[in-house]
């Protein structure tokens, strides 16, 4: 018998489920990962949030807006930077070519970060990420400074080591993102 079970996002699973997966003393955890700015992503969680003995979120936004729904068995956990992945690499003239922008970003899409990207327009700028071709509005002036979706470490780390400037904004669960709440650090800095 296993003494814990862990969810990453996996919302799809039944209530029913997750009543038998408890009732039979196995501990369940969830832990909410980064959403593509899909509408309706924060509010399924708010309404499965009970069914965890325990859930993390990787932004204290995600986490204060599953304590207003009225789960407070939630905990903070925050993306970690490991040095093994996180780490600047030399670029030559083709990589600078392919990567390389004055400012640059990797990440889901969210709403939020089309809106905070939108003033570095004026720049010779790079976007990779999932959702972003999804969800960006078609005639968004963003879209022509987006160059792909996911990408795998050994090509983000050729992003930030190519790119003038690198932005990172953690997502804040579709809402506004009040300046005074930026108080967490991406893994993606070196």
């Amino acid at each position: 018998r296993p003494d814990v079970f862990v969810s990453h996002w996996n919302l799809s699973i039944f209530a029913e489920t997750w009543a038998a997966i408890r009732q039979r003393g196995i501990l369940t955890v969830c832990q909410f990962f980064d959403y593509p700015g899909d509408p309706g992503y924060i509010e399924s969680a708010q309404q499965c949030g009970d069914r965890f003995d325990h859930f993390f979120c990787q932004s204290t936004d995600v986490l204060e807006r599953m304590r207003d729904a009225g789960h407070t068995r939630g905990s903070f956990l925050p993306v970690a930077a490991d040095p093994e992945f996180h780490f600047p690499v030399p670029i030559d003239a083709a990589a600078k070519e392919r990567w390389g922008a004055e400012v640059a970003f990797v990440g889901s899409f969210y709403p939020e970060r089309a809106e905070l990207l939108g003033a570095f327009i004026g720049f010779q700028m790079a976007i990779w990420g999932p959702g972003w071709a999804e969800f960006l509005p078609r005639r968004d002036p963003l879209r022509p400074f987006l160059r792909g979706g996911p990408l795998r470490p050994e090509e983000w780390r050729q992003v930030y080591s190519a790119a003038d400037i690198v932005i990172s904004l953690t997502g804040s669960g579709g809402k506004r993102f009040p300046s005074e709440k930026v108080h967490q650090v991406s893994p993606r800095t070196f």
